[in-house]
């Protein structure tokens, strides 16, 4: 479900305005969102070989990250509700936004050559944050 509490600034409408049309119209269901695809729109695709530090996947039924991974480590996990797909999904490698789809429709993505990692995890950490939804310290 999209963040309908998120309030449009005047500045905000008149950036996503510039944007095409069919995706502008997103802007009453997908705020925040579309505030997102207005600030990366004119953005380059990371380069061929780019390496990210960080990758952060966000979904519009979850407020925190879903995924996250930092130097190959995955060190958070938050399990989604299997029943649908998310309206949503945000990825934010190194602090910028990569990627954004919106009811299964890409609308961005800027992951270029970026090389997307292979996650390197304790099974059991895992496997504990999938069963309790959080992580033991």
């Amino acid at each position: 479900m999209a963040d309908n509490s998120y309030r449009i600034s005047e500045t905000d409408r008149k950036r996503i305005l510039r944007l095409p049309d069919d995706i502008a119209a997103l802007a009453d269901r997908y705020p925040s969102e579309l505030v997102n695809i207005s600030d990366s729109w004119d953005e380059k695709p990371f380069p061929e070989g780019y390496i990210p530090r960080t990758i952060e996947v966000y979904t519009a039924e979850i407020e925190d990250a879903v995924i996250s991974i930092t130097d190959n480590v995955l060190v958070g996990y938050i399990p989604c509700p299997t029943e649908a797909n998310p309206s949503s999904v945000t990825v934010v490698v190194d602090g910028d936004f990569a990627y954004i789809e919106i009811e299964g429709r890409e609308i961005i993505n800027h992951i270029g050559g970026a090389i997307l990692p292979k996650i390197n995890t304790n099974i059991t950490e895992l496997l504990q944050t999938i069963i309790t939804g959080k992580k033991d310290d």
